[in-house]
This record gives structure tokens, C-alpha cells and sequence, in this order.
């Protein structure tokens, strides 16, 4: 069986930053090796197993990683505090085999610690820097590639591909958002086109100029490549060291020509991992990909010959007017979620050992996430909620929505954003301590996170938007609840305090709502409380609740809740 090589392509879908066209003008070829120099030139410890390459950047040098991409890319403060945050992201997510015996404590990690403390291997860093280079192709439209909100509300916006039950045109993300394998298929060929500069800006360090050195690499430095690429005999067992794909060693080593083109060869789309979704597919297709995953025991464990069993991820498109509910039974570990396309839905995502998780393209859904360790990216959304834990928020082109999403890093806000209400944390369930252990989730325990921070990468033309992104205040915090039974570990129901802490003012008003409720209780349990005066309070609590379910749109929820406890007590 040939072998399979794939681009890790969360670099592009949950990594990559959308900098302005100012940033990116300044991005080439040549300026990246301007910097790889400054960078080379700098004091580093030295890493003789792999060479300079893999020499970390010590954590007080993002000083001179910032000065470096003032001076040759012209960037500012702003572009070089979100480059740095992603990167240190991707950094902890993605590892390769010389990073084994690295220790980490996100613990004690904080806000302005990400800048001070973390050190990020040279070569994450070229790569990483490298993969901006990748542009939409000069033949497309604009909107082919970007879509944004319109200012101009008397301007009809383009016709856009649907699916008769996607949302209306008025939506931008029904505006030339591009398939999944289309946009692959151009970081593919990015990729298969940049190889061979990629691997000469790496590991020649002796160039001169524009001459480059067809140099030998030994198998432990194409495992740095790791970060990009992956490799397996399949599309679902990775091996652990990309280099014991290539099969043509020569007394340990190989010319870096032959290396690149034979990963070139055999470098494909690997559409198990990264299913296609997009708005050009027919509904059946949908259908197929909606709840497709696989039950199998335990992921990422290695066997015998050094293979990694990775998850197919669970992928939720086109639910409309509906309940969703996925329990931990029902997915699988270390996998992905993807939510495309959904509108008038409620979606419960409860396995608390989630990758990364994208929301794209959905309207008027409300979502809850237990914790995931990596990135939560929301991509043109329209009036959703979500709640959720993740390793770093990102936002983009997103419209009157609101986030409860707890971060231990700062949010990273991009595009044309308006309406938006960013809030703590707002589901507070008994098993929440077992969840983020579970799911090897990473923070300073007992603090509210960095929800009242973020980075706004907005264009210069969407800055001028009044009330684009608002904190939440105290008066509009609503406390989400899980409408599942959960079995309690002896963990989750011996912890006492909570894990992720509220800030005072938002812990004083749940207080207060409890408070209210109780003392209605109180008020109805009084004996003194006349027969006819309990029947009238009950009777007008209770009018008062269908209303709200009729006009909050959850009567529908709790109708759908109904069903899928009875279909689940079925087939059990």
C-alpha cells in the first residue's frame, strides 16, 4: 500500500491570522529569510541533536521577535502580540517527537505569561510565518474568498450558493464562502508549491544569497516537519516519526531534493480527517456527514510499530429546527467537531475530550460545549450563543451573537464583527471538574480566564464600528443549564469549590436568581397561604413560564428533549 502524506490543515482552518492587506504586502519570500536571519543571528541555546533549527526562542525574546517584525515586515504591536499568541497555541497542540521531554505547567500561566514565559521552537516559527504567504488566487472575485457585512444596506448583496435549507441571502456567510475542499485543495497546492523553499529556509543556514546547498538531512530533522506534515498508512494511523514514511535512507541521511520530491509525490487531501462541508454539496451529502463518526476504544496510542490511531471527527450539518444532543458515549476522543450550516437549533456537544471545534456558517442556534483543549473558531455566524471552555477563542465576521466562552488566553477577534456580547463563563454542572481534567484542559484553576481580553484584528474600514464587540455586564448574564443526567464520579461529587470561578458581580446575581426562586418555593410551601391564594400564585407562575417557553423559542427544546429521552430509554 502506498503511503499517505496530508497537511496538517487546522494550521490553516484554526491557526493562520486574516492580517490586513498592509501586513501581507510586506510578507515574502524574501522577507521571511530577512527574518529566519535576524532570528539565526540571535544568542541561542544550542540544540546540538537537530542543529540551529531547533533551538528554542527564549521566553524573554518575544522582545526581539517583536523588534524583528517591526523593523523587516513593518508590523505592529497588535499583528505581533496575535502572531505570537496563535503560535504558542499551535505550539502546545501540535508536537513533534524532539519535544517529548518538554515540561509544561499552564497552571500558572496568565494573560501577559504567554508573552514573558513561553518559548516557541525556530522552526514552528518559520513555518508557522511561512504559511501566511498563502493568498487567495488573483482570478477570483473578492468575494469569493472574504465575505463581510455590508454597510451599504441599500446594495443588494451577491447571490450566493445554497441549499434550501440554509439561511436567507442577507447572511454573509451565505456570501462566497468557499467549500472545504476547494480551500484544501489551495493550501495543498500552497504547500506542494513551497516545499522545496520551506525546507532550504529550515536547514540551510550556510546560504549565500539566492544560492542554496542541496544539503543532507538525517531522519530526526524531517521529523520537524512534523508540525506541517503528517504521514501514515492510512488516513486514520499517523506514524509517530514522519520520517520512517520515507523508505530510501541512505546510511542515515538523504539529499533534502529527494526528500521534498518524494513528500511532494505522495502528498494528497486527506478527506477522512477533513471531511468536505460546504454549501455546494447536496442536502444527501449533508445527511451523510451529519453524526459521522467512528466508536472505537481510546485514541492516540501508539503501537508496536509507532503508529497513531486518530479519530474521524464529528461533523453536524444542516440541523434545522431542532434539538441535538451528543453525550460522551457518542463520540469519540481526541476528535474534532465541526457544526456547519445549522439554524433555528439548540446543540448540546457534552464529550469533554474534544480537539478543536468550528461553528461556520450558522444562524439563531444556541450551543453548548464542555471543555475542549484546543481552538473554538466561529466563522459567520449569525445570531448564536454559545457557551463553552476552550484553549483559544476565535471569532470572525460574526453577527449580533453572544460568547460565554472561557479562555485562559486572550480572545482573537478578526473581520468585520458587529453586535457582539462577550461574557464569563455561564454553565456551572457537577461534572465540570471531571470534564476539564478529562479533557487535559490546561489553566490557572479558580479564576474567571481572560473572557474581558481579546485582540481585535479588524480591517482599518471595520474599526470605525461603534459597540462592535461589548462586554457583558452583570444585568445581561444568564445561567445556561445542561438538560441531561450525567453520572456523578466520585471526583465531580467530592469537589466543592468551582473550577472556573465567576467575578464577583456576575457570582452576586446568580446569588440573587437563586435567591428569587427559593423564596417563591418558600412563599408556596407556607402554611398560612390560603388554599385559593397558593392555587392563584401556581397557576400564575405557571402562565408566566409558558409564556416565556413560547416566546424564548425553548418550547420547541423541551418537546425535542422529550422525544430523545424517550428514543434513547428505547434503545437502551
Amino acid at each position: 500500500m502506498a503511503p499517505r502524506v496530508w497537511v496538517r490543515m487546522e494550521l490553516f482552518e484554526h491557526f493562520a491570522l486574516p492580517f490586513a492587506p498592509r501586513c501581507l504586502a510586506q510578507l515574502t519570500s524574501a522577507s521571511i529569510c530577512a527574518v529566519v536571519g535576524a532570528l539565526h543571528a540571535l544568542e541561542l541555546p544550542p540544540a546540538p541533536a537537530l542543529g540551529s533549527v531547533a533551538r528554542p526562542i527564549p521566553s524573554p525574546r518575544y522582545e526581539a521577535w517583536q523588534q524583528i517584525a517591526t523593523e523587516v515586515l513593518q508590523w505592529k504591536e497588535l499583528e505581533c502580540r496575535s502572531f505570537w499568541l496563535v503560535l504558542t497555541t499551535a505550539h502546545r497542540h501540535i508536537r513533534v517527537p524532539s519535544e517529548d521531554g518538554e515540561a509544561y505547567d499552564a497552571s500558572a500561566l496568565a494573560d501577559e505569561d504567554y508573552y514573558t514565559k513561553e518559548s516557541i521552537p525556530l522552526f514552528k516559527l518559520v513555518i508557522y510565518l511561512y504559511l501566511h504567504l498563502e493568498k487567495p488566487s488573483k482570478a477570483k472575485p473578492k468575494t469569493a474568498f472574504s465575505a463581510v457585512w455590508h454597510h451599504d444596506e441599500g446594495t443588494p448583496p451577491p447571490s450566493p450558493r445554497t441549499t434550501p435549507n440554509s439561511p436567507g441571502p442577507a447572511s454573509p456567510h451565505t456570501i462566497g464562502l468557499k467549500d472545504r475542499s476547494e480551500a484544501e485543495t489551495q493550501y495543498l497546492h500552497f504547500v506542494r508549491d513551497h516545499l522545496d523553499t520551506l525546507i532550504v529556509l529550515l536547514f540551510d543556514v550556510q546560504r549565500d544569497g539566492n544560492v542554496f546547498a542541496d544539503i543532507l538531512l538525517r531522519p530526526e530533522q524531517l521529523d520537524v516537519l512534523g508540525f506541517l506534515l503528517a504521514g501514515g498508512d492510512s488516513f486514520v494511523q499517523q506514524r509517530y516519526y514522519l520520517s520512517t514514511i520515507y523508505p530510501k535512507w541512505v546510511n542515515g541521511s538523504q539529499y533534502t531534493s529527494k526528500l521534498a520530491k518524494w513528500l511532494k509525490k505522495y502528498l494528497t487531501l486527506n478527506d477522512v480527517l477533513y471531511p468536505p462541508i460546504g454549501f455546494a454539496l447536496p442536502p444527501s451529502m449533508h445527511f451523510q456527514l451529519h453524526g459521522s463518526f467512528d466508536l472505537m476504544n481510546g485514541s492516540d496510542m501508539d503501537d508496536s510499530e509507532g503508529a497513531i490511531h486518530l479519530q474521524r471527527p464529528l461533523v453536524l450539518s444542516n440541523v434545522a429546527k431542532s434539538t441535538v444532543i451528543k453525550r460522551a458515549d457518542e463520540m469519540t476522543p481526541r476528535s474534532d467537531v465541526t457544526i456547519f450550516a445549522c439554524h433555528d437549533a439548540f446543540v448540546y456537544i457534552l464529550g469533554p475530550r474534544a480537539t478543536h471545534v468550528s461553528i461556520v456558517a450558522c444562524a439563531n442556534c444556541k450551543i453548548v460545549l464542555v471543555p475542549n483543549h484546543g481552538v473554538l473558531s466561529i466563522d459567520r455566524c449569525e445570531s448564536v450563543k454559545v457557551t463553552g471552555v476552550a484553549a483559544l477563542l476565535r471569532v470572525h465576521n460574526c453577527l449580533d451573537s453572544t460568547f460565554n466562552v472561557f479562555t485562559p488566553r486572550r480572545g482573537l477577534f478578526s473581520g468585520d464583527n458587529r453586535g457582539l456580547l462577550v461574557g464569563p463563563y455561564n454553565c456551572s454542572y457537577p461534572m465540570l471538574a471531571h470534564h476539564l481534567s478529562a479533557s487535559e484542559f490546561a489553566f490557572v484553576p479558580h479564576t474567571a480566564g481572560m473572557w474581558d481580553k481579546f485582540l481585535n484584528l479588524a480591517s482599518p474600514e471595520d474599526a470605525h464600528e461603534k459597540d462592535a464587540i461589548v462586554l457583558q455586564s452583570p444585568s445581561q448574564f444568564i445561567d445556561v443549564c445542561i438538560p441531561v443526567k450525567m453520572e456523578l464520579s466520585t471526583l465531580a461529587s467530592t469537589s466543592k469549590a468551582p473550577p472556573l470561578a465567576l467575578p464577583p458581580p456576575f457570582e452576586a446575581v446568580v446569588q440573587q436568581l437563586h435567591a428569587n426562586v427559593e423564596s417563591l418555593r418558600v412563599l408556596l410551601a407556607q402554611d398560612d397561604l390560603e388554599s385559593a391564594g397558593k392555587r392563584a400564585l401556581e397557576q400564575a407562575v405557571q402562565a408566566k413560564f409558558k409564556e416565556w417557553l413560547t416566546s424564548s423559542g425553548h418550547a420547541r427544546e423541551v418537546l425535542d428533549l422529550v422525544q430523545l429521552e424517550k428514543a434513547r430509554a428505547h434503545s437502551m
